[in-house]
């Protein structure tokens, strides 16, 4: 029998008659199907009746053991057919209050009218619910989504602006490059940055040395006679290198010889390779005594 004790309201009714058990059987705040059916089968050796004539609720009293609480299933779907909302115990036995004990109360923490049970409207408030988290969801989707294409255009835009400036770069400074002479200058960039960061390489000659005077002295043997075209020049106090294109291999041993002239330096045996048609020479003075 279904009463309405004083206190309640129209949404909520109390349920005088419904069968207890205490389980042995751990019980999450949120059981799922699966937790329900190991629980019913634990609770159907304590009814009377089968277990698909009542409707149970289950609520975990500690890790290990949970409170079952049932009454007929036709009791609910009356209750479900009247509008009511929540359906819970009126009283519960001493064995189950003593069990219990502070952690849970049975007239207050059970609702029979769950899964299976639960009413049309909580069904429709819930969905509206989840329709609504949904809706937000996608909203802030959309609005994360917007606001990455408009960055990613934007840097595209950047990208775009710097290929420019450096396209107008390499055309002033190399007018006829092309892929290779502009990944060489690059090299080139990035050795000179390596070569005067505080982390890069020692430097062979003291800091503040000028090595100019001894550069410009051989170089001014070079004969004039001789066309190269230069690619790389390195020089320091101890060491002299160079790298041309020439037309003819026996034309860097006649270089090499020239920037020799200097009793500074001593010429090491020129190296030669063919290239584009080409001869690159590589070309190092080493200094030797001092006259």
């Amino acid at each position: 029998m279904i009463v309405a004790p004083e206190g309640t309201n129209r949404w909520e009714r109390r349920a005088d008659l419904c069968y207890w058990a205490v389980l042995d059987e751990p019980c999450p705040r949120r059981p799922t199907r699966r937790h329900r059916q190991r629980l019913d089968f634990a609770f159907e050796g304590e009814l009377p009746l089968p277990i698909e004539r009542v409707q149970p609720a289950y609520a975990p009293i500690d890790a290990q053991r949970t409170l079952a609480c049932a009454t007929a299933r036709e009791k609910a779907d009356e209750a479900i057919g009247d509008g009511v909302l929540v359906l819970r115990p009126a009283s519960a036995p001493a064995f189950v209050l003593e069990a219990c004990g502070e952690s849970l109360d049975p007239t207050r923490d059970i609702n029979l009218l769950v899964h299976d049970c639960t009413p049309c409207a909580v069904r429709r408030s819930r969905a509206r619910l989840h329709a609504a988290a949904a809706l937000l969801i996608g909203s802030a989707t959309v609005l994360l989504l917007l606001g990455m294409e408009h960055r990613i255009r934007a840097l595209s835009e950047v990208w775009a602006d710097l290929m420019l400036q450096k396209q107008a770069v390499l055309e002033i400074a190399l007018p006829e490059a092309d892929v290779a002479d502009e990944l060489a200058m690059l090299a080139e960039l990035r050795r000179l940055e390596r070569s005067r960061s505080p982390d890069g390489p020692a430097r062979s000659n003291r800091v503040g040395e000028d090595v100019t005077p001894a550069l410009a002295d051989a170089l001014a043997s070079w004969p004039p006679e001789l066309f190269a075209r230069t690619r790389r020049l390195t020089a320091s106090a101890s060491q002299i290198q160079l790298i041309a294109e020439i037309d003819a291999i026996e034309r860097a041993e006649l270089l090499s010889q020239a920037l020799a002239e200097d009793d500074r330096w001593t010429a090491q045996v020129p190296r030669a390779e063919s290239q584009r048609g080409a001869f690159l020479a590589t070309i190092t003075l080493t200094a030797g005594a001092s006259p």
